[in-house]
């Protein structure tokens, strides 16, 4: 049976009064909403984030185990019906119990930082019962948390800040650079601690970290580049090994996203050159040749100037209007090309289409498949084919290959036996 009691203690706002009793009436008529997110920040019945299920409730539910992997996450959209992490913290200190498992500890603070609260009676309270905790085990991701909420609150004591920076010290193999660049942002509001601090850090901890993971994490993430340069000027921090990580990677990329990113590339990578205390000094000027030659393109020329090193400002662009060419920024297909795109598709898809009639034709689709690295599934979905069907075919292909290379070793006279005999 739905009980009548919906609305919690804590909450006071007439609108949340308003929805709690028509959910109150709709579940006395035994009706629930259908699903969908024009109800989400009414009712969820297929969701945890219900006024029944708080922890105020008569009714509340036991532990529930959030839609993310992300243990710091929290539903900010529903923070009117359960009330965000104020609920959490209102708790806390009614129960007056502040001896919780770190990872708790974590995310408590890193909410409440995020959310700007910034009680130092949290951080008080918690720095207390740092030695004396039953649960200390956490993932990097909440060492991370922890450490943020100290660094960008300002509330926490410098032993609060070493305790976190010991976890996340233990834990260091784990981040993701997206993290150290979040922690270093945080760093750089905080008031506490000096700049020499967090470079020592990043050389013994982080540092290593960003070079283990550059390719597979860093290299087509240019947002993330773009932010590390920018913190990383602010803390004075200049790595050779670091910085030529990061021209390498602009060097092979294909175009750069935006001139907010360009300005700080090529700004950031003529500071290094020209710096004549740096390690760098004049060493990165074939490279910035290379930079401007292969990305300083048409539209970047309309609105930054390279000599100067500045985007250019409205009037600059207003005055400027006479020598602009639309035909410098706008590729314009002709009728020919276009056709003879459209006839190319249209071929294409007729061979996959009729392949699986003529073996010489499936058998051909599949080596084209596999040069372009698709995989047994995807190749079966596009060819309306079963496994047997494709490992057929990669018998074929693998005779094929044999055949090819036997006549290649026989033009060269390099057969490992004599020609006419049987293999």
């Amino acid at each position: 049976m739905w009980t009548t009691r919906l609305v919690p203690r804590v909450f006071k706002s007439p609108s949340i009064l308003r929805q709690t009793s028509l959910i109150t009436s709709v579940l006395q008529r035994n009706f629930c909403f259908r699903w969908g997110k024009k109800y989400r920040d009414i009712y969820g019945p297929s969701s945890w984030n219900t006024p029944e299920k708080r922890y105020d409730s008569n009714h509340r539910m036991g532990q529930v185990k959030e839609r993310t992997q992300d243990p710091l996450y929290i539903d900010d959209r529903i923070k009117h019906i359960d009330g965000g992490i104020s609920a959490y913290i209102t708790r806390l200190h009614d129960e007056k119990i502040y001896d919780i498992p770190l990872r708790s500890m974590a995310f408590i603070l890193y909410n409440e930082a995020r959310e700007k609260r910034n009680e130092k009676l949290v951080y008080k309270r918690f720095e207390e019962n740092y030695h004396r905790l039953i649960s200390t085990s956490i993932v990097a991701r909440e060492a991370f948390g922890g450490l943020w909420a100290c660094y960008q609150s300002n509330c926490a004591s410098l032993e609060g800040i070493a305790f976190w920076e010991e976890k996340l010290k233990e834990l260091a193999q784990d981040l993701h650079p997206t993290w150290i660049k979040e922690l270093l942002q945080a760093f750089n509001n905080n008031k506490q601690l000096k700049a020499s601090h967090m470079n020592k850090i990043i050389d013994e901890y982080l540092k290593p970290r960003l070079l283990e993971v550059w390719d597979p994490k860093l290299l087509y993430n240019q947002r993330t580049m773009n932010d590390l340069i920018v913190e990383f000027k602010k803390l004075n921090y200049y790595d050779e090994e670091i910085f030529e990580k990061i021209i390498d990677s602009l060097l092979v990329k294909k175009r750069i996203q935006n001139i907010y990113f360009f300005e700080t590339f090529h700004q950031f990578m003529n500071e290094v050159n020209e710096n004549p205390k740096g390690s760098l000094y004049q060493k990165w000027t074939e490279k910035i040749n290379q930079f401007e030659e292969k990305h300083y393109t048409a539209d970047f020329k309309w609105r930054y100037n390279a000599e100067e090193r500045r985007r250019r400002t409205h009037k600059e662009l207003v005055a400027r209007r006479d020598e602009f060419d639309w035909e410098d920024f706008v590729e314009v297909e002709t009728t020919d090309e276009r056709e003879e795109r459209e006839r190319k598709r249209i071929e294409e898809e007729q061979q996959r289409k009729y392949s699986v009639y003529n073996k010489e034709l499936f058998v051909k689709q599949v080596k084209k498949y596999r040069a372009e690295g698709k995989t047994m599934i995807e190749m079966m979905v596009y060819l309306d084919v079963d496994e047997e069907a494709l490992e057929n075919a990669f018998q074929a292909i693998s005779q094929e290959e044999q055949l090819e290379r036997l006549e290649e070793l026989r033009k060269e006279n390099k057969l490992p036996f004599a020609e006419g005999t049987t293999v």
